[in-house]
This record gives C-alpha cells, structure tokens and sequence, in this order.
C-alpha cells in the first residue's frame, strides 16, 4: 500500500484472524507468521487486510487466479488512487485531506501540504514504483 507497517493490522480468511501478536490482541489473533498467503487462500479467493486499527484501512482481496511463478510471484493489474498518508485519521481524513489540497485558497492548506508534501497527489498511482515494491518481496 505504501505505508511504512507500524501500526498493528490483520489478515481474515473466514472466521479466522492473523496478524502481529501483542498483549492487547492475544484472544482473537493468530500469529500471522504461522501460515503463508497460498495455504490460507485454499479454495477461497477472498479475504480482507485491515491495516491500523485506529484509522481502520480496510482492504477487500478477491484473487482472480494464483499461479506459480519465480523468481517473483506478485505482480499488480491495476490501481486507482494514491496511498493515504499514515495517521490522516482514516476515510474522513483523507477526504479532508483531498478537499483542502485540491484548493490553495483553504486557510488549512499551507499546514497540510507541509503535512503531506507539495508533490502528494490523491488522484496519482505510480504503478512501476508499486511493482518494483512487489519485486523486493523475499
């Protein structure tokens, strides 16, 4: 996605949850490390990834079709829309965010492109960036 992975978040297959284990989420996590990504998907093509529980990014993944494939077995189709910034406070905030850098006249408007950076563009997807992202993965 482009964030940086601090916060804790969780992968669900059915009724089970795996992600990063901590003393808050011991009862109802398994520990992600246990399983890998294709013994998980089995026969179901669909699972959810919900990253940072406080902004509470929820992604739905539908698998279209796994096969095998080296060196570097993922690859991205498509993609639309940049990556929010970490802790923009979730939907509401980047769509707070949108609003305000989309108009250099909003009084919040010098403070969020410090915030976020003059080049950040909601509307913006570098697919080859997300690619080579995709081939560093071990």
């Amino acid at each position: 996605m482009g964030w940086y992975g601090y916060h804790l978040h969780m992968f669900t297959f059915g009724d089970e949850h795996y992600g990063e284990i901590c003393d808050f989420n011991d009862d109802y996590l398994i520990d992600q490390r246990r399983k890998q990504l294709h013994k998980l998907l089995g026969s179901n093509q669909h699972f959810s990834y919900v990253y940072d529980f406080g902004d509470h990014w929820e992604h739905q993944i539908f698998v279209k079709k796994s096969i095998q494939l080296t060196p570097h077995p993922f690859f991205i189709i498509s993609a639309e829309g940049a990556c929010p910034p970490e802790d923009c406070s979730g939907e509401p905030g980047y769509e707070e965010l949108k609003r305000v850098v989309a108009d250099p006249e909003d009084e919040e408007y010098e403070d969020m492109i410090e915030w976020c950076g003059e080049s950040f563009d909601p509307y913006h997807v570098d697919i080859s960036r997300i690619q080579d992202r995709l081939n560093s993965i071990k």
